[in-house]
């Protein structure tokens, strides 16, 4: 599989930028030339592919899932690739491009579509739905998958102070680079070869330890403490809030969080939930809030000038926002 379409958007991104009809791109590393944006593995594009996949999905499905295993990863990075070639593409104005990185796109998503795995539906529908294609909201799953990623993230807020980890013996680093070393490509393994030989850059040196500095000689080294965090991935679905405003409406958050912290806390918490509660209950669902009774005593969240669902859902979610 090339990759042809990270090489069309490096161009499109670069200070030449990119014009349809696009140019060819040499990939020596793939020994291949790109030649159209839809350029997939070979001399196929990703609409051949498609028409191979949706043939394997009907005789044999379980053939299918055994062939693409081990490239669902890379699909989805190419199809990250398109998404970038088809903003940039609107953001030009270049309604050919557009088209050809659209047509692109769409011809991944309907392939990520029949390997049916939850993380290449999910990314599909909210790339759909940014570029006007047939995009079922069921696919989002009420976004219950960017939730969770997000909760994760927040909860590393709450994280204490990690101690330093328990020292290693010279064998134990030797034993840690030769394991590293071995999962690398062979180009990684002569670089490092070249440049350490079979010394081990990294030693103990008392109650710490020192490396191999720039200049070649032995420097101190921290002992870390840290703990290492992976494969976390902002909000993907921010994109919505501008490209698919009706999938994905973030107006709200224009607003901040002031508007929801009504007890002038400096939190929004469950003390602000209780007040917005009380305000409801006196005034009433669809009552109008205006300057005569200020805004519903604040209780009118977005702004909208009507006690709704949507101050309500304003507050869930507002919900541990500090100002």
């Amino acid at each position: 599989m090339n990759s042809c379409q990270m090489a069309y958007l490096a161009k499109a991104i670069s200070s030449e930028g990119l014009r349809h009809p696009v140019p060819e791109i040499k990939l020596p590393a793939a020994k291949t030339t790109c030649r159209s944006i839809d350029d997939a593995f070979l001399w196929m594009c990703w609409g051949d592919l498609l028409k191979v996949a949706e043939w394997l999905a009907g005789v044999s499905p379980e053939l299918l899932g055994k062939l693409t295993a081990r490239v669902r990863d890379d699909v989805r990075e190419l199809m990250l690739s398109a998404v970038g070639l088809c903003q940039y593409a609107r953001v030009t104005r270049q309604e050919d491009l557009y088209a050809e990185a659209r047509n692109t796109l769409w011809n991944m998503i309907r392939l990520v579509r029949l390997l049916k795995d939850e993380e290449g539906l999910y990314v599909s529908a909210i790339y759909g739905r940014m570029f006007d294609m047939e995009a079922p909201l069921e696919e989002l799953g009420g976004f219950w998958t960017g939730e969770r990623r997000t909760a994760s993230i927040e909860s590393m807020l709450g994280m204490g102070d990690t101690p330093a980890a328990p020292l290693l013996t010279d064998e134990q680093i030797q034993n840690a680079v030769t394991e590293y070393l071995a999962g690398q490509e062979s180009w990684i393994r002569e670089r490092y070869q070249n440049r350490f030989g079979n010394t081990v850059p990294v030693r103990r040196n008392g109650e710490g330890y020192e490396c191999i500095g720039p200049g070649g000689h032995w420097v101190p080294t921290e002992n870390p403490r840290h703990i290492m965090f992976s494969e976390i991935q902002l909000w993907r679905e921010a994109a919505l809030c501008a490209a698919a405003p009706h999938t994905l409406d973030c107006s709200w958050a224009k607003r901040g969080c002031a508007p929801a912290d009504l007890d002038g806390s400096g939190v929004v918490d469950s003390s602000d939930h209780a007040l917005l509660n009380e305000k409801w209950e006196r005034f009433g669902p669809g009552a109008g809030c205006g300057m005569a009774n200020s805004g519903c005593e604040g209780a009118d969240l977005d702004g909208n000038g009507v006690l709704n669902d949507e101050d309500r859902n304003y507050m869930t979610a507002a919900q541990g926002c500090r100002k």
